[in-house]
Formats: structure tokens, C-alpha cells, sequence
């Protein structure tokens, strides 16, 4: 049997990378690093591109936790999505690539807020998502299906659902999310 290591909350993840625990690392790239990577996918940027700031940001992190420069005063995320977000505006300036600007990605105060739901490891976490889900409506199932759990980028979700422009599907993503947490938070509450 195999066992399974709850989430670290954020103060045990900074501790854990003062230890170079290896758990603490893999966590980091488990539960930390796939907003920013989809958010640089989303923008012109290529797996190679995401990867490359995924282990920029974590190197960044290490060496900012390890000197002592580093004081938890947002959520881990946040921090990590706001420091990805900058090092992919400047790699796209420097590649030229025309960032739009009715992109609502970049523009959002921090994606790790829309897709922060909160879950106590006691509880039967993924039982309550899947439910919540449930209570979707089809739209947003599909958009945050294919978004989240197939991996695809903006660009390729607007192409297979065409009644939805890239940038409203961004904000109908967003919409959904918010939508998606309410009912979590509902269900987490009353069972």
C-alpha cells in the first residue's frame, strides 16, 4: 500500500525547503506551479518556456528561503504565480512577442485567488469536488474540465467550444470558478 502525504500548508512548505525536504520540493511542483505555467501557455509561451520559469521560480524561492530574505506575508502561490508573471512579461518582451491587451490572464490581480479552494485533508475532498461539479452547469464543466485536469490552453479550448471567443472564454472560466468554489464551500459546510 501506498502512502499518501496530505498537502503542507504553506509555513510547512517553507520550513520543508530550509530542510531540502525532497516532499516539500515535490509538492511545490505538484500543487504550486501549474497556474503560472498554464497562464505562460496561454500567452504565446511554449512548454519549454513554462519549464524554464517553473525551475526559475523555484530556484528563486530556494535561494530567497535559504538566505533568509524570504517573509511569508501572502499566500505561497500568490508569491509564486506574481514572481512567474513577471519573469514571463519580461522573457515576452524580450522574445517580441505581442502580448494582447485584452488579455485577461495577465490582467487578473493573481489566478491563484479564482482557483484557490481551500480543502482540510480530513474531509473527502475530491468526493465534495466531484459533487460540486456536478452541480455546473455544462458550459462550465467543459471549460474547467479541459482547462484543469486536460491541461489545454486557452487558444485550443476557444477552438473546440466556437460560441465562445478567447477572451470571453476567459472571463467565463473565471466566472465558473468562482461559481465552482460557492458550491465547494456550500457542500463542504452542510455535507
Amino acid at each position: 500500500m501506498i502512502k499518501s502525504i496530505a498537502p503542507y500548508n504553506d509555513s510547512q512548505l517553507i520550513d520543508g525547503i530550509k530542510r531540502r525536504d525532497a516532499e516539500a520540493f515535490k509538492q511545490l511542483y505538484r500543487y504550486h506551479t501549474g497556474a503560472f505555467k498554464a497562464m505562460i501557455l496561454s500567452n504565446g509561451g511554449t512548454q519549454t518556456d513554462a519549464d524554464d520559469i517553473e525551475q526559475l521560480v523555484i530556484i528563486h524561492l530556494y535561494e530567497k528561503v535559504i538566505t533568509g530574505d524570504f517573509k511569508l506575508t501572502a499566500k505561497l502561490s500568490t508569491y509564486m504565480y506574481s514572481v512567474a508573471r513577471n519573469m514571463w512579461l519580461k522573457r515576452a518582451s524580450k522574445k517580441n512577442l505581442t502580448l494582447s491587451s485584452d488579455d485577461d490572464t495577465l490582467n487578473l490581480p493573481e489566478i491563484s485567488e479564482e482557483i484557490e479552494i481551500q480543502i482540510d485533508p480530513k474531509d473527502d475532498a475530491e468526493e465534495i469536488l466531484v459533487k460540486s461539479m456536478a452541480n455546473l452547469g455544462d458550459t462550465c464543466k467543459q471549460i474547467l474540465t479541459k482547462f484543469y485536469y486536460e491541461k489545454k490552453n486557452m487558444r485550443t479550448i476557444s477552438n473546440e467550444l466556437p460560441d465562445l471567443t478567447e477572451d470571453n472564454l476567459r472571463k467565463r472560466k473565471y466566472k465558473c470558478m468562482q461559481q465552482l468554489k460557492k458550491v465547494f464551500e456550500q457542500k463542504k459546510q452542510h455535507g
